[in-house]
């Protein structure tokens, strides 16, 4: 962590700075070395999708192993039977990833020229998985109108043509890598050193917040958090609101 540049070069300043965290989390101890189950999930009664396991990190997904077919379509209520006893039950779930990054990155940086100023911030987590449980309890084709037409059927469902929750809602199709790269703000500005007869000084500015997000993730946002310590989600996501993107406009009169 720390500055890369900062310095000034003909009335030019740049100020860049980077951080990075390698994050690391593992359960190391529960009572009686038994698994707990968590993350309880939409779409059913009672179904968790996420477990806590010696060794494991913590709210580690725990889900079926889907089967497919031979043009990569995944089967219906078909998993692989990872125990071999020829019956697939909670016995033949398995842990798939998890909600948490390996590591975050963030980088900043401020610059001015004259009376121009602009700053910006980016974030970034890799390694971070989602369960996203949007398409697992509604994007099937029984939850849909009868009158929907296939140009409007969510595209998790043409992905997947599947049919009924029931049958998929464990399924690790819906574990989704939710790395992302985001801009959250960024600001440009314009100082104007004398006005009204030299006796003030005035900054026209404008910013925008949350601009865009890179990722591959299907859903709304890749970032899943929840702030109800009670009930957390660590990687189940269940957004169905995007975040704003806000626009600013400031003036600032110094006399």
């Amino acid at each position: 962590q720390g500055d890369i540049v900062k310095g000034g070069l003909e009335d030019f300043n740049l100020n860049v700075s980077l951080n990075s965290s390698v994050i690391r989390t593992e359960v190391t101890r529960l009572f009686q070395n038994e698994d707990i189950l968590t993350g309880n999930i939409a779409g059913g009664t009672g179904n968790t999708a996420q477990i806590h396991r010696v060794g494991y990190t913590p709210f580690s997904f725990f889900v079926y192993k889907q089967v497919y077919d031979t043009e990569g379509f995944p089967i219906e209520g078909t998993y692989a039977d990872l125990n071999g006893d020829n019956i697939i039950n909670d016995s033949d779930k398995y842990i798939h990833n998890n909600g948490a990054p390996s590591a975050s990155f963030g980088f900043a940086s401020n610059m001015s020229y004259k009376g121009f100023d602009l700053s910006f911030n980016l974030r970034a987590q890799v390694g971070n998985y989602a369960y996203n449980n949007i398409n697992s309890s509604r994007a099937q084709y029984n939850l849909i109108a009868l009158n929907s037409v296939v140009s409007n059927l969510p595209i998790s469902i043409l992905q997947t043509h599947f049919n009924s929750t029931e049958n998929v809602i464990l399924s690790d199709v819906y574990i989704e890598n939710a790395s992302f790269l985001r801009m959250d703000n960024a600001t440009l500005g314009y100082a104007f050193s004398e006005v009204f007869n030299s006796k003030a000084s005035l900054r026209l500015s404008g910013s925008v917040r949350n601009i865009f997000t890179l990722t591959h993730y299907s859903g709304i946002d890749p970032e899943v958090f929840s702030t109800d310590i009670n009930n957390p989600t660590n990687g189940i996501d269940n957004t169905v609101y995007p975040r704003p993107r806000t626009f600013l406009l400031n003036v600032t009169i110094q006399f």
